[in-house]
């Protein structure tokens, strides 16, 4: 499900700017009891200007795009749906509250994000100032993907550094994430690459917000390291990111990192990176029943025909075929 108001179509009268009802659509998906006022009541038109963008990048995983400018000090109040939420904020700030607890996310000196567990029905405010620019970026993770992916659909109970109904953390991204979302934010396209681009983001914003669960790698104790290069590769970020980039992140260097992963899975770091690509492509093709050039994308290939060589030689089978011995084994089991 996508919904846009763009400023994507220069003719049109009214491009760019973005009313009450469509404010009330874009609501509709996650939440409910939606309302919005303005600070400044004698204002008419538009409340908004700018590009609003929502996607389900997956089936329950909403990514909400925002480069607005609030013209009327918009403020929405809505009950939110429970669910995952994690917030990024690249330009300007952002004012919000959740039920008593309330944060602001100013960018003006770096991005930052916030990342808090709604378990229940939850009284969300956004609170508008006239004038006010907000680039931003809002993932919310519904209860059935949260039990899908991660086991539980309490958010506090998949993520152990939340603990409880509106636990919340605040987290720093990268730059190369505020990088592509800065980019990706500019158009309302539906290309293929683009929303396997966005898909790609999304996972990559679960990624570093929940790496800020606990403490980082530098001191290599335990087996912190593991968990994030494992968190990487399960999100698809590890694919944009370089073995020497892993390193710098995990405080070691790219000597260190080989090292040890070879110590702990006796492969190389590129191989055993390689293969857990490919195995990422195929649970994709016969949980979710993705085309095999959506596989190849995942599994880090341009090529879906480099990616069927490579599929076949580790699996002994092509991914067309694992992907139709799937969808039978599916009908058997419904039938019976």
């Amino acid at each position: 499900m996508t919904t846009t108001f763009t400023t994507t179509q220069p003719k049109a009268p009214q491009a760019g700017w973005i009313h009450q009802h469509d404010l009330t659509s874009l609501a509709g998906v996650l939440t409910s009891q939606y309302q919005c006022t303005a600070a400044d009541h004698q204002a008419t038109g538009a409340p908004l200007h700018g590009i609003v963008q929502q996607h389900e990048v997956q089936r329950g995983m909403y990514l909400r795009l925002n480069r607005l400018r609030d013209r009327h000090g918009v403020t929405p109040r809505a009950r939110l749906h429970p669910g995952l939420k994690i917030s990024l904020v690249w330009r300007g700030e952002a004012c919000v509250s959740f039920d008593e607890h309330s944060f602001t996310l100013d960018a003006n000196k770096r991005a930052c994000g916030l990342l808090i567990a709604v378990d229940e029905p939850t009284t969300f405010v956004r609170h508008g100032r006239r004038g006010a620019v907000e680039f931003s970026a809002v993932l919310s993770l519904t209860s059935d993907w949260l039990q899908r992916r991660l086991g539980s659909p309490l958010p506090s109970v998949c993520c152990h550094g939340l603990r409880q109904h509106l636990g919340h953390l605040r987290w720093t991204p990268s730059s190369d994430l505020v990088a592509r979302l800065d980019n990706v934010s500019q158009t309302a396209d539906m290309t293929t690459v683009l929303n396997l681009e966005r898909e790609s983001i999304a996972l990559a914003m679960v990624s570093e917000a929940l790496a800020h669960q606990t403490t980082p790698a530098v001191s290599h104790g335990g087996k912190a390291w593991q968990q994030r290069l494992a968190g990487w590769i399960a999100s698809g970020e590890s694919l944009h990111l370089s073995p020497a980039d892993m390193a710098s992140r995990l405080g070691m260097s790219l000597r260190q990192l080989q090292r040890r992963y070879h110590r702990e899975y006796g492969l190389p770091l590129s191989a055993g990176l390689r293969q857990q690509h490919l195995l990422r492509a195929r649970a994709a093709l016969q949980d979710e029943n993705v085309s095999v050039d959506t596989a190849a994308s995942i599994a880090g290939y341009r090529h879906a025909a480099n990616f069927a060589t490579a599929f076949k030689q580790h699996f002994g089978e092509g991914p067309a075929q694992c992907r139709r011995h799937a969808q039978r084994q599916l009908s058997t089991d419904a039938a019976s």
